[in-house]
């Protein structure tokens, strides 16, 4: 991503202008203007739901069990239940923390994206895109979809401190990740895509703790699949509806605006927009929508369930932009 896939370097000669705090309080302006209207969402259907479990669980603790794949989103169980104790049935005090953790996601991108870019403003210019993008609102906006938030915060986390080799509180983070939401496991894909990027090993020693979690999580998928209903209803069904469902969420999701950055950049004849930069950039994009490609009751995928690959959408819009500024 950024600098590490592509060679557009206009940005990167220019000295930051602003304070260290800028970003900081212009992602926070943002992600508060782009989504104040939720606060007037109120509950909406399944919120009551995850409302009604929460009173069950402090009877029955395994209760998630026999609701799977409600297993897999615990943390959102957690922060449903922590608010309703704490303040009641208020869903104002829930947008709250949703808004918030999009920021604070907004924030872990960037210090992901300076990692591999700290001189230029294209994180900046990426992490701000994203706070605003609308494609994933869903993830903010609905709070029974707050595990997408909840599995980007943990992703996000685990990626940085891999990257910083504190490798035991990643792993820590992988797997707060996959009580989150069960398509944590993509992180298994991201992690050597990283170390190719970063040019290191593809699967270094410490790649294999990952394996630990990510084998206690199968054998407990494994044994509950007879009772996951998202399966049994066949809501996700293994076919050859799934090329269809990327190709239309695909369009959906980069419609108009990849396509008219394209036809501007081809107009102006600029060397970016070359195949290795394009296959790095669809694998980075196809992967947080691999496990919810097999989707069988639409044919594109739910906004919420966009909420990651928009991470990775606004990287390549931040690289097409700063190219633009620099022709």
């Amino acid at each position: 991503m950024l600098r590490a896939v592509t060679s557009a370097d206009a940005l990167a000669a220019e000295p930051k202008r602003y304070s260290a705090y800028f970003p900081v309080v212009l992602l926070a302006f943002l992600c508060v203007i782009a989504y104040a209207p939720a606060f007037n969402n109120g509950f909406i259907a399944d919120d009551y739901v995850i409302m009604l479990r929460t009173q069950i669980l402090k009877s029955d603790p395994w209760y998630l069990f026999h609701v799977v794949p409600e297993n897999f989103r615990a943390t959102s169980y957690l922060v449903f239940g922590a608010f309703r104790a704490l303040l009641g049935y208020d869903s104002r005090w829930l947008y709250c923390f949703t808004i918030g953790l999009h920021l604070i996601n907004c924030l872990l991108f960037l210090k992901l994206l300076r990692r591999l870019d700290d001189r230029s403003d294209l994180p900046v210019i990426a992490a701000v895109l994203f706070a605003v993008f609308q494609a994933p609102q869903e993830a903010v906006m609905w709070l029974a979809a707050m595990n997408e938030e909840l599995q980007a915060a943990f992703i996000l986390s685990a990626l940085l401190l891999w990257d910083r080799r504190r490798n035991a509180l990643s792993v820590v983070c992988f797997s707060l990740a996959l009580v989150s939401k069960e398509s944590a496991a993509i992180l298994l894909l991201m992690l050597p895509l990283w170390q190719a990027i970063r040019g290191r090993p593809l699967f270094p020693r410490a790649y294999f703790w990952f394996l630990v979690p990510a084998a206690v999580f199968s054998a407990v998928f494994l044994a509950t699949v007879s009772q996951n209903f998202m399966l049994t209803s066949h809501a996700y069904v293994i076919g050859f509806q799934a090329p269809i469902v990327i190709l239309k969420t695909l369009f959906r999701l980069t419609t108009p605006w990849l396509y008219i950055l394209i036809a501007i950049l081809l107009y102006q004849r600029s060397k970016l927009l070359r195949s290795q930069q394009v296959a790095a950039y669809a694998a980075w994009l196809a992967i947080p929508m691999f496990p919810y490609m097999f989707i069988s009751y639409q044919h594109h995928l739910p906004s919420r369930q966009l909420y990651m690959a928009s991470m990775v959408l606004s990287c390549l819009f931040a690289q097409l932009l700063g190219q633009i500024s620099s022709l």
